[in-house]
């Protein structure tokens, strides 16, 4: 059986791609800073355990990421690109998020893009699949825009977002087959503002023209897929879901 391993294995989507993959039969193990019991231990910035960890390993999954160190994406990704060469890895996945390409100067989509072109480049066979923002992310940025009562929201900002759970599932289906290159991006199946995902929350949104470079880029087309393929549950089916859950973003 081939074998899988997925980095960003404590992440949001990392967890649930370990989960699908072996629910699935395959075998398939996770690679992470700080493991879960059954993953292996590394650090992708620096290079520790990386090749170790890609002993008799058929396809990667590279979900790892840091929102908060832009740079440290694309460090991550060169450092596993050449791990993955040198140890005859035969399909690279990449976990990208839809519309970098509009990354309207901000860092982080603009080192996701990056990384892209880095596998693109590269001499393993390849699979890019973007998606929309999940559900979490959705969640979080309103958390970090909650200050007391008052619920703050960009104005003009759209999301797609998209169930993690169902993202995982088709990442999953993808490594059981041959290298894709592009496939469709992955995106949930309602488009809606910002604001509206607050109110959905139970919040009454405070509409502002916030200047930060990542709402900038939302506005200019980043996070949203052109013709994507539709899957998962809505924003608010999540939601209903998952009240009074913990955060997953404690977990990266």
């Amino acid at each position: 059986m081939e074998k899988v391993l997925v980095t960003g294995s404590t992440g949001v989507l990392g967890r649930q791609l370990l989960a699908a993959l072996q629910d699935g039969g395959r075998e398939a193990v996770g690679f992470s800073r700080t493991p879960q019991r059954g993953s292996l231990a590394g650090d992708l910035l620096t290079g520790r355990g990386v090749q170790e960890a890609l002993s008799s390993v058929h396809t990667v999954i590279h979900a790892a990421t840091n929102p908060k160190r832009a740079l440290d994406d694309l460090q991550m990704g060169q450092n596993l690109l050449n791990a993955c060469q040198r140890s005859g890895v035969q399909h690279f996945i990449y976990v990208s998020i839809a519309g970098v390409n509009y990354s309207g100067g901000y860092d982080y989509y603009r080192s996701k893009f990056a990384v892209e072109r880095l596998v693109e480049r590269g001499s393993i066979p390849y699979t890019i699949q973007r998606a929309t923002p999940f559900h979490e992310f959705a969640a979080l940025l309103l958390r970090m825009l909650r200050f007391g009562p008052l619920q703050f929201v960009p104005q003009g900002v759209n999301l797609q977002p998209v169930e993690a759970a169902a993202v995982a599932a088709e990442v999953a289906h993808i490594a059981c087959g041959d290298a894709q290159g592009h496939p469709p991006d992955l995106a949930g199946p309602e488009i809606m503002s910002l604001e509206e995902c607050a109110r959905l929350a139970g919040y009454r949104p405070v509409v502002l023209p916030i200047p930060h470079p990542a709402f900038r880029a939302m506005r200019q087309g980043a996070l949203m897929a052109d013709r994507p393929k539709v899957i998962g549950g809505s924003w608010e089916s999540w939601l209903a879901a998952n009240v009074g859950q913990p955060d997953p973003h404690n977990f990266r």
